[in-house]
């Protein structure tokens, strides 16, 4: 079977043994709403890869937005807009530079983002019961000074429900000291934090109800890059 095939080839295997997948299927609702943390989630030869894209191969574009509109905003608009309404300042991964297109590391980042078009979604459909399908992804970071604020991902629809939020963390040596951390704000009113850890996969449920955010840098991470491949899956239809 192709599908169990490629998942073995990409997730480390003891979270695709079936009491593992049995653990994450019995989980309550409220506890995707939550968060589910999966710690060492991808092969490690591939996350090695994938550094020397993000730290050497790729480009980037910066990209800015603010909260009164749901697309990016010149650097100057954004600048103009008063603090308070400005939602996020990060750099999204743009393509590679020339001397480095058939590199062995970008043509496994580019199976990377296949596997997560065509496969990652059995997975998903494994531990959560439901029938998914990818409708983004992106690989994005942030450097000092760069933020996301509090927004929710949830989509008020009828159709193609967004189900599933996956950050998969990628930078290396990444120390909780830094910040970046990723804060769940839940309908109840609590707020917890997931640490930016490398190799970590963050899965979780938008609803209306919760909402989400990401801590600035500190100090001691002004010359550090967190990056981050962000999904999100839908219900097919």
């Amino acid at each position: 079977m192709q599908s169990l095939e490629e998942l073995e080839k990409w997730i480390q295997p003891q979270h695709l043994e079936k009491d593992a997948i049995d653990r994450m299927k019995n989980l309550p609702d409220r506890r995707f709403v939550e968060g589910i943390v999966i710690d060492n989630f991808l092969n490690e030869k591939f996350v090695e890869r994938f550094q020397h894209v993000f730290d050497e191969e790729a480009m980037y574009k910066s990209v800015y937005k603010v909260y009164r509109t749901k697309l990016p905003v010149s650097e100057e608009v954004f600048l103009q807009t008063p603090e308070q309404s400005r939602f996020t300042s990060l750099r999204w991964l743009d393509g590679v530079k020339p001397e480095y297109a058939m590199s062995p590391n970008w043509l496994t980042y580019l199976k990377f983002r296949n596997f997560y078009k065509m496969f990652f979604a059995h997975y998903l459909n494994a531990i959560t019961g439901h029938d998914l399908v990818l409708e983004e992804d992106f690989t994005q970071s942030q450097q000092f000074n760069q933020y996301l604020r509090k927004h929710s991902d949830a989509v008020d629809r009828t159709e193609r429900v967004r189900r599933i939020c996956a950050v998969l963390y990628l930078s290396r040596d990444w120390k909780s000291e830094y910040g970046g951390e990723l804060k769940m704000c839940l309908e109840d009113g609590r707020e917890t934090g997931i640490e930016a850890r490398c190799n970590r996969i963050v899965l979780f449920n938008p609803t209306l109800g919760s909402s989400h955010y990401v801590t600035r840098h500190n100090e001691i991470a002004r010359d550090k890059t967190r990056t981050c491949h962000v999904a999100w899956y839908c219900d097919r239809v």
